[in-house]
């Protein structure tokens, strides 16, 4: 089997009891940081060009755009939400005590539109 395939294979088996009670901890502190930075930046210039881009995909039931409740196609919402999430993630001192935003967390928020994923598994996607 590839590694690609273990990995993948781990990933669907695993439980979210199965997950460390502190990695679940480091997730949710990652997640609010996420969500935090991508409130701050909504209004941004390089996120409302974006925005904008991504709002002319015509779509039933695609990926929620941080902050509205337009939606778009999976990877322009990918491309969107992940500029608001690194707009603000990059620490302006070497020393910064910030946890650092994690790039999967817009991704792994995508499909809470369309299944109404549960936390839980927001979790283990991370």
């Amino acid at each position: 089997m590839t590694l690609a395939g273990e990995l993948s294979h781990y990933a669907y088996s695993l439980k979210y009891n199965d997950i460390p009670k502190n990695i679940v901890y480091e997730s949710k502190k990652r997640i609010i940081d996420a969500l935090g930075c991508g409130i701050g930046a909504f209004s941004a210039e390089p996120v409302k060009f974006s925005r904008k881009i991504a709002e002319r995909a015509k779509v039933n039931y695609g990926s929620t755009l941080l902050g509205t409740e337009k939606a778009s196609t999976p990877d322009m919402a990918a491309f969107v939400n992940g500029i608001m999430v690194r707009y603000f993630a990059i620490p302006t001192y070497p020393k910064s005590p910030r946890i650092p935003a994690t790039t999967s967390a817009p991704a792994s928020l995508l499909p809470t539109r369309k299944v109404r994923m549960e936390k839980t598994s927001c979790y283990q996607s991370l």
